[in-house]
Formats: C-alpha cells, sequence, structure tokens
C-alpha cells in the first residue's frame, strides 16, 4: 500500500527531526481521509519506531484527534481510534505514553458523549467508561486539583445521567480528596454538591440531599435552575425519616417564597403544621417522584407512604397522650403490628419520645415539654435539698460530721 510504502521510507531517514516532522505532516492526512484502516497502519507503524520519536509524533496524532472529535470524521474514526489506542497500551513501555492515552481516553469519552444526538441509549455510560479511566496520577502529565476534579465530577454526572448511582458515587467520593483544594472554580463546586446530592438522593440519605440541593438553589444564579433544584430538596425533605432532622428542614422550606408554587407545597405545609396527612393528600404529588424515590420498604410500602405514616404518628402525639394500638392503626392506615412496630422504631431512634404499655397494647406519648417541665422540677428540688443541707451544716456543724463519719465506717 501507499501508505505503507510512505511510512517505511520516513523511518529510513537518519535525522530525527526531519522523520518527526515528516510522520506529522502524513497524521493530517490520514485525518482528512477519513480512513480507519490508514489510523491502525499508522498506529501500528510508529509504535515501533524510536520511543522518542513515536512519543511526539504519538501526542500529535492524539491532538489531532481532539482537533476533529466534534466533526464527522470524529465518529467515523471512534472505532479505529479505540483500537489504536489498545495498541498504544499493548507496548511494554506505557508510561512512556500515558499522556497520549490519556488524551485518546478523553476525546473517545467526548465523541461517545456526542452520540446521544443520536439516540445512542448507553451512550453516557460509554462515555463515563473511558473518561473514567484517565490517569490523574500521571507522572509525565501532572493534573492540578483542579483538573482532577473537573474529570472526576464531568465522569459522575455522564453516570447520573445513566442512573449509574453506584458508579457515579465513586467518582464523586474520590473527588472529595480534591475539591477542599486552592484555585477551584466555583462553577466545579456546585456541579460537585450537585452530584453530591443526587448520590446522596439515590441512597435515601434523605436528610444530607435535602440540605445539598437547598444549599445549590441559594447558590445558582440561573433562577430555573435553581428552583430545580429546590424542588428536588423539597422532595427528599418529604421522603426523610420524620423527627426533629425533617422538622428542621421543613421549616425552611415553608418559609421560601419559591416553594409555593411547587408540587408538594401543600404537603410540606402539612407537615410542617404537624397535621394528619390523608392518602389523597400525596397521591398526586407521588406522581411526581424519580423512579428511584419509588422504592419499597422492607414493610412493602413506597417510601413516601412510610415517610406520611411516620408523620402522622408524630402528629397523633399532638392530638393525644396515650392511644390503642387498634385505634392508632386506624389512623396510620395499617394494621395493629404494623403500628407497634414503627412507633417502637421511631421511640427506639429517639425520633418520637413515648412508651409501649405491651399489655394493654397501649401507646403513650410524652411531649418533649412534659420533659422539659420534669427535668425542670428534679432540678427545683435538687436545689432545694442543696440548700436544707447547707443551712443545717451552719447551724449543727458537729452534729453533720459525726453522721458523715457514721457513714463513711
Amino acid at each position: 500500500m501507499a501508505l505503507v510504502k510512505k511510512l517505511d521510507n520516513i523511518a529510513a531517514l537518519d535525522n530525527k527531526e526531519d522523520k518527526k516532522n515528516k510522520y506529522i505532516a502524513v497524521i493530517q492526512e490520514i485525518f482528512e481521509s477519513e480512513s480507519g484502516s490508514n489510523v491502525k497502519i499508522f498506529v501500528d507503524h510508529i509504535t515501533k519506531q524510536n520511543a522518542v520519536v513515536s512519543r511526539e509524533v504519538l501526542r500529535q496524532f492524539a491532538d489531532a484527534y481532539k482537533g476533529k472529535r466534534k466533526a464527522s470524521s470524529g465518529k467515523t474514526l471512534l472505532k479505529s481510534m479505540i483500537e489504536s489506542m489498545d495498541t498504544i497500551l499493548a507496548e511494554n513501555n506505557t508510561k512512556l505514553f500515558e499522556e497520549v492515552v490519556n488524551s485518546l481516553l478523553y476525546n473517545i469519552a467526548k465523541v461517545f458523549q456526542g452520540e446521544m444526538e443520536d439516540d445512542d441509549e448507553d451512550a453516557f455510560e460509554k462515555a463515563a467508561r473511558y473518561m473514567g479511566k484517565i490517569n490523574l496520577e500521571s507522572t509525565n502529565q501532572p493534573y492540578t486539583p483542579a483538573k482532577k476534579c473537573k474529570i472526576l465530577i464531568h465522569t459522575a454526572q455522564l453516570y447520573l445521567a445513566e442512573d449509574k448511582y453506584r458508579e457515579a458515587e465513586i467518582f464523586v467520593n474520590k473527588c472529595r480528596d480534591h475539591i477542599q483544594a486552592k484555585d477551584i472554580p466555583e462553577m466545579t463546586k456546585l456541579k460537585f454538591w450537585s452530584s453530591m446530592a443526587a448520590v446522596q438522593d439515590a441512597n435515601q440519605k434523605y436528610h444530607l440531599a435535602a440540605a445539598g440541593y437547598l444549599r445549590l438553589s441559594e447558590k445558582i444564579v440561573n433562577p430555573k435552575e435553581s428552583l430545580e433544584k429546590l424542588e428536588q430538596g423539597m422532595k427528599c425533605t418529604i421522603l426523610s425519616p420524620a423527627g426533629p432532622n425533617r422538622a428542621r428542614l421543613l421549616a425552611k422550606f415553608y418559609k421560601d417564597e419559591r416553594a409555593a408554587q411547587l408540587p408538594g407545597s401543600k404537603l410540606v405545609e402539612k407537615m410542617f403544621m404537624e397535621r394528619l396527612i390523608a392518602k389523597s393528600d400525596y397521591e398526586a404529588f407521588e406522581g411526581t417522584l424519580a423512579e428511584h424515590q419509588m422504592r419499597l420498604t422492607k414493610e412493602g410500602w413506597t417510601l413516601l407512604r412510610k415517610a406520611v405514616i411516620e408523620h402522622n404518628l408524630i402528629a397523633t402525639s399532638k392530638l393525644y397522650n396515650n392511644i390503642t394500638m387498634a385505634d392508632l392503626a386506624k389512623i396510620l392506615e395499617v394494621d395493629a403490628d404494623g403500628a407497634e412496630n414503627i412507633a417502637a422504631s421511631m421511640i427506639a431512634q429517639g425520633r418520637l419520645t413515648g412508651k409501649i404499655d405491651q399489655s394493654k397494647s397501649l401507646l403513650h406519648f410524652v411531649s418533649a415539654h412534659v420533659l422539659q417541665n420534669w427535668d425542670a422540677n428534679i432540678e427545683t428540688v435538687c436545689n432545694s435539698v442543696n440548700e436544707i443541707f447547707d443551712k443545717i451544716t451552719i447551724n449543727h456543724p458537729v452534729w453533720v460530721s459525726q453522721q458523715i463519719s457514721a457513714l463513711t465506717v
């Protein structure tokens, strides 16, 4: 073939600089021809040449593909570029070509990402796989913390676009080590916190996710994006376990004027006001939840139903001093065993103050106000006893000394 002969002629040159320049000129011809077979021939040939020459030529080769990735040749040559990268990786001295491989990985990923326009359902996941293989600890091509964060977050976001939350979490966690470094752009930080909140959301860490989304809604300048984060945070707050943590979040969303226009605002209001919630109150809202937020609990309830059940239990505690399990079950719309189990769990976790009398199948509620009064009364009694003891000691020191001696004998 003409290309093989041309490459052999270049290889026969003695002057390394001339050789390098002629190889670089061939690169332009190859990409203009958009021939995958020519790409393979070139890479097979150049990897067998002097390492110093081949490294510089392959660097130019990778840069040339970067310039073509948005054009039609980027996609046309995609398969041959992947094969070329595998050929380079098969070389014994792969350390020498780290920079080239990283560049090819990045640009191959970018081409896959662009294929979403052609309805390739797995395009983002493929892009994420190649982006995730970039060696960020390369000694030949040192990456700054800002660059590392950019690539790690980009990879996480590609996985998130395909609902691959476990894979995304790996790259979000890797980014944790670098995000606090100096000179990290504010936009990079926002993307990191957004990815973090999405992963926490998927892992049902709703308190953390809601707080993260709320913070993003306050920092993002774009009104539409800001409102989207607020809505995501509201959903996570509603789905989060009932208790003091959710109460604090509910207060923030309830007081945010923007929340009134969002689905679930009436639900937030009822939760904040500690009113009982009926099924009709949340049926429409349930349709707005993401697929991963529709998982079932071990009891067979949806996450939303469990959140409502827990809320209604706390709301019930504001109405009654005590209640039978049978009556509680009717309010919560569960069976008696389910009512007792959910109450016991919330009491054990410190999210509900009360005690269960199993012999009478009765749940006694103890409000925080009552507990505070009880503690205050005990403190008052203790202070009074101490005052009496001090007065006796002053007026009858000998007798007190004798009593204390008798106790220590």
